[in-house]
């Protein structure tokens, strides 16, 4: 089963989220700042990583550049959505 890691400060926003891909087949997982999508790409190695471009503690396009800087969590695939 495909894993994605949501990664948005909006809880609610991104629960819809998972429920809608939970719903289609994938397994999922989420993170509410940059500092824990992180931590949870390098764990988790998801298969996918939508993110939220503003977030606290680091916004997403700083995120998605450490991910992709960390030798295990290079090649995952970050997919920004912003709801501005």
């Amino acid at each position: 089963m495909p894993k994605i890691l949501i990664v948005d400060d909006r809880q609610d926003l991104a629960r819809n989220l998972a429920i809608r891909l939970k719903s289609l087949g994938y397994h999922t997982s989420l993170a509410d700042d940059a500092v824990m999508a992180l931590h949870a790409a390098v764990r988790e190695a998801p298969d996918l990583i939508p993110m939220d471009v503003c977030m606290p503690a680091g916004g997403g396009l700083n995120a998605a550049e450490h991910v992709h800087d960390h030798p295990t969590a290079s090649d995952i695939p970050v997919i920004f959505m912003t709801a501005s």
